[in-house]
């Protein structure tokens, strides 16, 4: 047996029983703590709309090609180059920074210099990012003393004001002079660069797990490991940026995402509220309504957006969701009744979706077990003027009297007016919780489907909470159609989707 080497006995593999990294090891260490970077902003696409796409070793990106980040809002692209130093030994300062590589090449500062230049001509902001492992130089007049920690950037105007014959000053001389350009040219490329010193390569690893899970993806250990091999292989294979709907579709024939990942829907309908939720699909249809506020956002400008515009947005947003294996979704937003129906209409129990809404401070979930005391009373009212028939859903109002009149002065081609009330009536707290609705729902569809299959249309009136609307339209399948939803403005009815 060979003999143990002792506490105060150096191995040739150096004291910790490591032995010192190769440069292909080094280099291999280097691609790994980059391709985990590229894969947090990865997932973190996955959740932001505004994001165009995400490349890895982007020609396009000069010396800050590691990580390409191009967006289509109003936000800057951002573009990383990434240093990894597999000790703590190297520290980023000024003579790392103006030393170049080889006696015949460039300095990092030159090279970031001549990629901020390129750039700028260009028609999209940009910001360029130094990230980096290494430690920063707390002592540079530059880098340390005058770099903000908030957003990791030199404060410019603080380098302006410098004294000449101060540190940051002759400082600011140097770094002018070896960049051969003017100081006002310095302080406009300083401003657009950030320098951020991260943590070790197993922090990137941690940090991805949060906006996988966001995302709707797996996050186990396995799942951050398969995350960063498909990074490894955008670049081996030399594929170009990828969009957001690239991405998806990729990491989904990888088997990437989670099955019982809830996906978020917001529907901005009349308002745009502020949610702490990551959305993964938006509609936005705000600027379609008339009216100054949301409180008086009724009618769209034109009538035909019901079923010309706003049904053909949610076709397309069941698509976007529907390219994720989970059928578990949270809808939000700002919406009225007819909306939050549609919604369900689109997303139907039938497709296996099960929905979620917030109501009263409590998630509501239409896979909730039913209360078997919940059953809807159904009454009839004759109207005599036609073969179809109308609905109303009286639970926190009782509209049956505005129905029937609503029917008879518009001369709608009904022979009754179903009004389904709760047992105990309507009212404001008629509806206690998701177990009673789902109930509710069940009895009140079962009893409309006879009536219904007689007629030759169904117009419906709803008084509901939102909830009761998402679900009805989610269980309305059975009941046949065609189908017309009405809404209330506060003075009169008026319709607006329509089902065939």
């Amino acid at each position: 047996m060979a003999p143990s080497a002792g506490p105060g006995h150096q191995s040739a593999h150096g004291r910790t029983g490591r032995a010192r990294l190769s440069a292909r090891s080094a280099a291999v260490r280097g691609d790994q703590y980059q391709y985990a970077l590229a894969w947090r902003h990865a997932c973190d696409a996955l959740t932001d709309p505004g994001v165009e796409s995400i490349s890895v070793e982007d020609p396009s990106g000069g010396h800050f090609d590691d990580v390409v980040v191009r967006r289509r809002d109003g936000a800057p692209d951002r573009y990383f180059q990434v240093k990894s130093s597999s000790s703590g030994s190297g520290a980023v300062d000024e003579a790392w920074l103006t030393t170049p590589v080889t006696p015949a090449g460039r300095s990092p500062l030159q090279h970031f210099h001549a990629t901020w230049r390129r750039l700028r001509d260009g028609a999209r902001p940009f910001v360029l990012t130094l990230y980096t492992n290494r430690g920063i130089d707390s002592s540079d007049p530059i880098l340390g003393a005058l770099r903000d920690n908030k957003d990791a950037g030199i404060r410019v105007d603080d380098l302006r004001s410098a004294a000449a014959g101060g540190a940051a000053g002759r400082a600011r001389t140097r770094w002018a002079s070896h960049l051969n350009v003017t100081e006002e040219e310095l302080y406009a490329f300083l401003a657009a660069v950030r320098w951020v010193q991260s943590g070790p390569e197993a922090g990137l690893r941690e940090d991805a797990v949060a906006p996988m899970r966001l995302a709707g993806l797996r996050y186990d250990g396995e799942a951050v490991e398969l995350g960063i091999a498909y990074i490894r292989e955008l670049v081996t294979d030399a594929i170009g940026p990828r969009t957001r709907e690239q991405l998806r579709d990729d990491l989904a024939a990888r088997n990437m995402f989670a099955r019982d990942a809830e996906l978020v829907l917001a529907v901005d309908a009349i308002d745009r509220p502020a949610s702490a939720r990551h959305v993964h699909a938006r509609l936005d249809w705000v600027d379609r309504f008339d009216g100054a506020e949301a409180r008086s956002r009724y009618r769209p400008v034109d009538a035909d957006d019901w079923n010309a515009v706003f049904r053909a947005d949610l076709e397309q947003v069941r698509g976007q969701l529907e390219a994720y294996p989970t059928r578990r979704v949270f809808v939000t937003g700002a919406m009225r009744l007819a909306a939050h129906f549609a919604v369900g209409i689109e997303l139907p129990e039938v497709r296996r979706w099960v929905l979620s809404i917030e109501q009263r401070g409590s998630i509501w979930r239409t896979d909730a077990q039913p209360n078997p005391a919940a059953n809807a009373c159904l009454s009839e009212v004759a109207i005599a003027q036609g073969d179809e028939v109308a609905i109303a859903v009286a639970l926190s109002n009782d509209i049956s009297a505005d129905v029937v009149e609503y029917v008879r002065a518009r001369h709608l081609p009904v022979s009754s007016v179903l009004i389904l009330k709760p047992e105990d009536g309507p009212g404001g707290a008629s509806v206690p919780d998701a177990a009673w609705l789902v109930s509710w729902v069940h009895s009140a569809r079962d009893q409309l489907r006879g009536p219904a299959r007689r007629a030759i249309g169904v117009h419906l009136f709803m008084s509901a909470p939102a909830a009761a609307a998402l679900f009805l339209g989610h269980r309305w399948n059975t009941v046949p159609g065609p189908l017309t939803v009405y809404e209330f403005d506060g003075r009169e009815y008026f319709p607006t989707f329509a089902f065939a």
